[in-house]
């Protein structure tokens, strides 16, 4: 099924900006979270459960992948990607909010579920969006995001 239409280049070059910023967005918060987890872990005295937030993240996005890909194939691919930036988006921000272990750890299940959609639906709207042999240089500009 190809939900996306035929675009001209630029309106292909601006959609895979936009797909581009959104594997940033995942790939930044890996990087910041990495980096911050020890003192936030410690500012909310959740020395005990300092590998939740990083458990339920990787658990929901692995596991939440795959009903992703399946509801983008239902649904269409383009509104499933938005509701992922999204989704994500609002688990970041209820991250930063969060004033306990418990709090964060549910922010992180939400931002996991997000995220889970980003790289998958990424990779198939590239593979809408592209020829066969476009592809690969999109995808290793992905990739090197």
């Amino acid at each position: 099924m190809n939900a996306l239409p035929n675009l001209s280049p630029q309106a292909r070059q601006l959609a895979t900006t936009g797909l581009i910023v959104g594997v940033f967005l995942a790939a930044l918060e890996a990087s910041v979270v990495a980096t911050a987890m020890p003192s936030v872990i410690r500012d909310l005295g959740g020395e005990g459960l300092y590998a939740l937030p990083f458990a339920v993240y990787l658990l929901t996005s692995t596991v939440s992948s795959p009903l992703w890909g399946r509801a983008s194939d239902v649904v269409g691919r383009r509104r499933l990607y938005l509701a992922a930036v999204l989704i994500f988006l609002i688990g970041s921000a209820l991250c930063g909010q969060s004033h306990s272990m418990g709090l964060l750890i549910a922010a992180r299940v939400v931002q996991g579920i997000g995220a889970g959609g980003l790289l998958p639906l990424t990779l198939t709207m590239v593979g809408e969006l592209y020829s066969l042999q476009e592809r690969s240089r999109v995808q290793s500009l992905i990739s090197g995001v």
